[in-house]
């Protein structure tokens, strides 16, 4: 009966992040992915109040913040299972094959949960082009 967190360095105190808990052998997802301040994933796992296991290279960037904030039971994934690898994927499709289930290589999309760094960027230099020419009127 714990967590699972997934924790991803996205730079700046930000983390890329998901919740997740077995429930009868099910992975259920408690905290959708998403981009959020490492501060707020702590306030989300102390409200769990649940045993959490830490995995995801955030891990290593921000370990010593979460052993002082998180307050709950909590333990950090061995090194050698921290990171995603590929062979999980394998692990999956076969689960997925044997429960009947076939996807194609062309339905899987990567989710973006933020712009890029360039993306914003562009976005600021429009709204503030956008001021401007605003004000010239």
């Amino acid at each position: 009966n714990q967590l699972i967190c997934s924790v991803m360095d996205a730079r700046n105190q930000q983390v890329f992040a998901g919740i997740y808990q077995f429930e009868q052998e099910t992975l259920q997802t408690r905290l959708e992915p998403c981009a959020i301040p490492l501060s707020e994933l702590i306030e989300k796992v102390n409200e769990y109040n649940l045993p959490t296991v830490f995995v995801g290279d955030g891990v290593d960037v921000y370990q010593e913040q979460l052993s002082q904030e998180v307050q709950v039971s909590m333990q950090f994934a061995p090194e050698h299972l921290r990171l995603q690898r590929a062979s999980a994927v394998g692990v999956a499709g076969i689960q997925r094959f044997k429960e009947g289930k076939i996807d194609s290589a062309n339905s899987h999309v990567p989710e973006y949960l933020r712009l890029s760094q360039a993306e914003r960027e562009m976005q600021e230099r429009k709204a503030k082009e956008a001021l401007q020419s605003g004000s010239e009127s």
